[in-house]
């Protein structure tokens, strides 16, 4: 039959059953009841993790009974749960059995208990096993630690106290919430951003343990608050960034360096792009830039004009000169030549057949730029309008033709820019949102694994990325809330450590105590037993004696006649009652002595009682007590063994003094009879014995005088040895506290600097930048009314230069009008009559990449982001090629809507998405 070690927990109620099992197995069963009401509980599932991974798992019936069997060597976990029930743990580690020891296996009978979900209940503290068993080798069983156990039902009732006191501790935490928040209002009204973002949080913080709406209006006060801290950093940020452009661009445009300062300045609207100054810049640099372009321009039109001059293209000779003249105006050559290509050019059309030929040219080139305008190649177009200009100047289809080209052209080129800043916006966006997720995740593992200052690096690094979002933030205060935990722990835990020693001090003290106690107590009883067996020896001393008297008193009666007898008998008793007084004297004494010695033992112990009541308030002072208890423990007993001496002596004295007088009063009564001179010889016989005795006796206290000096002395030694360590260790502990505490200081004053100079600093700093923007704005102003009072000038010059060429051309102009406006007007009637602007029909637009699969009319998506604090609703209309793309922002702020990435309003929302077929 094989032999079961039976596992003893400290919490479970065992029985033992005859239950067979294989060889090397752990054996588990019992039942699990409620708590309270101890009824059997069905349905309770049981799971047996062996090393983490799930072993087996069972529930059990109406008999609430369970049992299982698992292998030897390794770490089991047994987790029971039932719905609406607390859960608990229970931890066997086999791993650390021999393998002598497992032959023939383990069995436990382990009834457990589970109690009902207490709304409130920290389940967190049940997360750890309720109880811990493993192998003792002394015992050669499976043993379950029971003060762990005990620590852990601690943990279990401390909680369910605070949960008979959470009534009265919500109401505080209520009040104290209310307090915060109201103290962070007053801080907002002030402007005090940054203080009553403090207060929100210490609020949010209270709120968590209270309910999901004061979190909620915790959190909500707190991005308002930061809201407004955002807004002025950035302000702050901005208006120094800006500046900062601003006097660069400056700075480059007195280079000479127009590109860089076009940059700087294009920079600075991105930041503000309402601000005239840095468009005004731009346009100036431009104006000096075209300028610097028209004169390198002029020439090449001069060269050009000069070579159709030169061929007798007259007409495109002509609208070249104009070109570089409107470069130029006041130069003459261009006008000049003007003039004289256009006398040339009249004598050509006063030819018919050139007019004929100038007509058939002009067309062609028009039916070429119409059908290039149409296949919208507008460059070639536009040349070809051109050359058809320069042929009839006075034709407005070619001019109108071109200016069309222009706007087109400025359109798709505005378009372009519009797309690239979009893409390159676009671009940016994903590259921040790539990298704030990856620092992201990076800092979730490593938070994951506790390491919480690289975690805390990554959080801060995305932070900067995306200074508005919430979740680093709070990341980042429960990661320096764990850190100041961990540092509490430690503190606390040196304080248990010192604490521990200063108990076992304590222990050691009162350990030497007790062992001086019953090093006393021990010589108290080594006394007695000494006083008992001297008692003992006088007693079987006096028998004796009184039986060799009774023998001598026998012999002498033959030889003394009765009144001599009687005499003798007389002086015997006498002699004898005198011997016997003399020692109940002697004992009275050394009862009235022993007595002072349990009195003084009473006082000694009523003084230590006392002393070991001031040791606890000041361990020092207990020390010297016992010290110098130990010393008059010592005076003591060399003060009783000299009152011993002492008495020694007295009797010794007593009894010579009665020896003498008695033998003289014998040789009187006596006479010179030999019988008795006899019985005097015997008793100076007894009295040397006795004198004999004495003096051993008084080697004996003086051996046990030095003894106890000795014995006095080491402890005195001890003690003051004790005494000075533990002042030691005390000026130890006080040095330390005081270095802690003068470190705290220092520190604490050397941030105060720090913030002292970074405040002087900033308000330098802000000055500087006050008197350096002050500055640049005077500055500018005074080259803006220069630069105004130069343009007024020019302004005037140009317009009578160029009322000066439109007196005279306006009859050439009018001429050629009248001429051609019969010959043109058919022709331009049907241009004009083309539906060109209205609006596009839908088969005239491109359809999207992408969108051959959409369904024609509203497609509808929605989705979340920013972790569920945006819910957005997105709608695509496509009817025939036309496709449109809106959506619906929904935010704890308000509701947005946009179209094509473009803010609309609600009802352009409804109207275009939902009335598709009105």
């Amino acid at each position: 039959m094989r032999i079961w070690k039976l596992i003893l927990p400290a919490f479970l109620l065992l029985l033992c059953l005859n239950i067979s099992a294989q060889e090397d197995d752990l054996f588990v069963y019992g039942v699990i009841k409620h708590t309270e009401t101890l009824k059997k509980l069905d349905g309770v599932k049981v799971e047996i993790y062996q090393s983490g991974s799930l072993f087996d798992n069972l529930t059990t019936s109406a008999s609430a009974k369970y049992e299982f069997t698992v292998p030897l060597g390794y770490n089991y976990e047994i987790k029971f749960s039932k719905d609406d029930m607390i859960s608990k743990k229970v931890e066997f580690d086999t791993r650390n059995i021999p393998e002598e020891d497992r032959r023939g296996g383990f069995k436990s009978n382990m009834d457990m208990t589970l109690f009902d979900h207490v709304e409130g209940f920290d389940t967190s503290i049940l997360d750890r096993p309720i109880g811990k068993a493993g192998f003792d080798e002394i015992e050669n069983a499976i043993t379950f630690d029971f003060d762990y156990t005990a620590r852990v039902q601690q943990m279990i009732d401390d909680e369910f106290d605070r949960l008979d006191n959470l009534e009265e501790y919500l109401a505080k935490l209520r009040k104290e919430f209310e307090e915060e928040i109201e103290k962070g209002d007053q801080k907002m009204k002030g402007e005090k951003y940054e203080d009553a973002l403090s207060r929100y949080e210490k609020a949010q913080s209270i709120a968590i343990e209270l309910t999901e709406d004061d979190v909620t209006y915790a959190e909500l006060k707190i991005a308002e608050a930061q809201e407004k801290i955002d807004e002025m950093n950035a302000g702050k940020e901005l208006q120094a960034k800006y500046d900062g452009l601003i006097n660069e661009g400056i700075a480059n445009m007195k280079k000479e360096e127009y590109d860089n300062a076009t940059d700087n300045f294009k920079d600075a609207l991105e930041i503000f792009p309402d601000e005239k100054l840095p468009k005004d810049k731009i346009k100036e640099i431009e104006e000096i830039l075209a300028s610097l372009a028209d004169k390198e321009k002029y020439d090449d039109l001069i060269k050009d004009a000069d070579k159709l001059f030169e061929k007798e293209d007259y007409a495109l000779s002509i609208d070249t000169y104009k070109e570089a003249s409107d470069l130029f105006p006041k130069e003459e050559y261009p006008l000049d030549q003007i003039s004289e290509a256009q006398r040339r050019l009249d004598e050509l059309l006063a030819d018919a057949a050139n007019r004929k030929k100038l007509q058939e040219q002009y067309d062609n080139l028009i039916t070429l730029a119409d059908r290039n305008f149409k296949d919208k190649n507008y460059e070639d177009a536009r040349k070809s309008y051109s050359e058809a200009s320069t042929i009839f100047s006075d034709e407005r289809y070619p001019k109108d033709k071109i200016e069309d080209i222009d706007k087109i052209l400025a359109d798709l080129a505005a378009d372009a820019e519009v797309d690239a800043a979009r893409d390159a916006a676009d671009a940016e966006a994903e590259r921040i949102e790539k990298e704030y997720q990856a620092l992201i995740d990076s800092a979730n593992v490593k938070f994951d694994k506790t390491e919480l200052v690289d975690a805390k690096s990554d959080y801060e690094a995305a932070l900067e990325l995306k200074p508005k979002e919430k979740y680093p933030k709070s990341r980042i205060k429960r990661i320096d809330e764990m850190l100041e935990d961990l540092a509490e722990k430690a503190d606390e835990e040196e304080d248990n450590r010192l604490a521990e020693e200063m108990k076992a001090a304590e222990e050691a003290a009162e350990a030497e105590k007790l062992e001086r106690e019953r090093l006393a107590e021990e010589d108290r009883e080594k006394r007695i037993a000494e006083e008992q067996a001297e008692k003992e020896r006088l007693a079987a001393e006096r028998a004796r004696t009184e039986e060799e008297e009774r023998e001598r008193r026998a012999k002498l009666l033959a030889g003394i006649d009765s009144s001599k007898e009687d005499e003798v008998e007389r002086y015997y008793r006498d002699a004898r009652d005198s011997e016997e007084s003399s020692k109940a004297k002697k004992m009275e004494e050394k009862k009235e002595d022993y007595k002072d010695w349990l009195a003084m033992k009473a006082d000694d112990s009523e003084s230590a009682r006392q002393d070991n009541l001031k040791e606890a308030n000041n361990k020092t002072d207990k020390l010297e007590l016992i010290h110098r208890d130990g010393n008059m423990n010592r005076e003591s007993k060399v003060t009783q063994k000299e009152r011993e001496k002492e008495n020694v002596l007295n009797d010794e004295r007593d009894f010579s003094s009665r020896g003498t007088s008695t033998r003289m009063d014998n040789l009187e009564d006596a006479g010179e009879k030999g019988d008795t001179y006899q019985r005097l010889t015997q008793n100076d016989r007894h009295r040397d014995a006795y004198i004999r005795e004495v003096d051993r006796k008084k080697e004996d206290v003086r051996d046990s005088a030095v003894s106890a000096r000795k014995q006095g002395d080491a402890l005195r030694a001890d003690n003051e040895y004790d005494v000075e360590k533990y002042k030691k260790d005390r000026a130890g502990m006080a040095n330390t506290g005081e270095d802690i505490r003068q470190e705290r200081i220092e520190q604490n004053g050397r941030q105060l600097d720090e913030y002292a100079r970074y405040h002087d600093d900033i308000t330098a700093a802000a000055g500087e930048r006050l008197e350096s923007s002050a500055y640049d704005k005077g500055k500018e102003k005074d080259e803006y009314l220069d630069i105004g009072k130069g343009k007024e000038k020019l302004t005037e010059a140009n317009f009578i230069e160029s009322e000066k060429v439109k007196r005279e051309n306006q009859s050439f102009l009018s001429e050629s009008e009248r001429r051609s406006t019969n010959e043109r007007y058919d022709r331009r009637k049907e241009l004009f009559e083309k539906d060109s602007g209205k609006p596009k029909s839908v088969d005239d637009y491109n359809l999207p990449e992408g969108a051959e699969d959409l369904p024609e009319g509203v497609t509808e998506n929605s989705y979340q982001i920013n972790e569920g604090a945006m819910t957005v609703i997105e709608r695509t209309v496509k009817i025939g090629n036309k496709v449109e793309n809106y959506r619906k922002v929904i935010s704890k702020t308000g509701t947005y809507y946009f179209k094509n990435n473009r803010s609309i309003t609600e009802t352009l929302w409804k109207n275009e998405t939902q009335n598709i077929g009105d």
